[in-house]
Parts: structure tokens; sequence; C-alpha cells
């Protein structure tokens, strides 16, 4: 996420690194302007990255500049405050194939965020805006259906033997992750 690259770019930068290398995989549903603002802070490590992300929602957005930007925001505040990056603050690859990264985004941060793209898909004015909304929250979805049917996974977990009651709770946990997935 945007302020976190520009720490890691900080140090390497004052540690003497002059290169950067790397690859990208983006969920435009997640990560947006990052790469945008990635190439930005390569040219200038000490930019403004509140206002590099205002600038590209408004000429992204127009009008809904502002609930994407709370979006994106929102986004990042669950990167940072995850508690799964006490394992390495600095290291974008330890997720990697590791379903705990489904553990980022907490449902109530996922409610908000789609509060955040319904307002703004009701503030777009133009068609091209209204399109670009909409490629966010599809890929949006699909993490938070991952996110959800997770979260059910979780549930199923059963310790001892089952009761009707717990039974019955499996069994509309199991039905739930099925319509999700």
């Amino acid at each position: 996420y945007p302020h976190t690259m520009q720490a890691v770019l900080k140090d390497g930068y004052e540690l003497g690194v002059r290169g950067f290398y790397a690859e990208a995989y983006p969920n435009w549903g997640l990560d947006g302007p990052k790469l945008w603002i990635m190439c930005k802070l390569l040219w200038d490590v000490d930019a403004d990255i509140d206002a590099l992300l205002t600038d590209y929602c408004r000429k992204f957005f127009g009008p809904a500049a502002e609930p994407m930007k709370s979006y994106f925001n929102r986004l990042e505040q669950c990167w940072i405050n995850q508690p799964l990056r006490k394992r390495d603050p600095q290291n974008f690859t330890y997720l990697r194939k590791d379903s705990a990264q489904l553990k980022v985004y907490p449902l109530s941060a996922l409610v908000d965020c789609e509060k955040f793209l319904v307002e703004a898909a009701s503030l777009a004015k133009k068609d091209v805006e209204r399109k670009r909304i909409e490629v966010f929250r599809n890929c949006f979805l699909i993490a938070r259906y991952y996110v959800e049917r997770e979260t059910i996974y979780d549930r199923l977990k059963v310790e001892g033997n089952l009761d009707a009651l717990a039974l019955n709770e499996l069994v509309h946990n199991v039905t739930a992750m099925y319509h999700l997935t």
C-alpha cells in the first residue's frame, strides 16, 4: 500500500539503492492506484501520497472521487493494522499462497468498502466513470467472497461431538460456503 511502499523506498534510498525491479499481478478492485503511485514515488520518494491519491481519484472517477479515495484508504488501513503484519512489516510476499491473507480484510471493513463503492457509483456522472467503478466493484467482490468463504470455513471447525444444534449450524455454514463458492 502507498504509505508502506513509500517507507520501503525511502529506507532503500537512504541505504544507497538506486534501482528497482518488480512484477505486478494486481487485483484492480483492491490495488487500483498502487502501481501509478509507485511509479510517482520512484521519481520522487518524498511525494505527498495523499495528494497523489486525490489526483488519481479526481482524474479517474470525477465526482465520485471522494468515496473512491475513502475506499482505497480503508483498504490501506486494513493492511497497516493487520495482525499478520507482525511477521515482517516490510515484506510484500509473505502472504503468497497463504489463506491467512484473507484475514487482512475483516468483514466489517469490507462492508465499509462496499458502501463507498455504492456511493461512488451513485455520484458518477459519465458512463466511463460508472464503468470504471463497476470494474473496481466486480474485482472487489471476488475478494469479499473469498473472505466471506474463509470466515464461514473457520466456523466449520468442530471440536468434539456434535449435538443437534451444532450439526444444524454446521450444515448452514456448509450451505452458505457452497453458495459463495
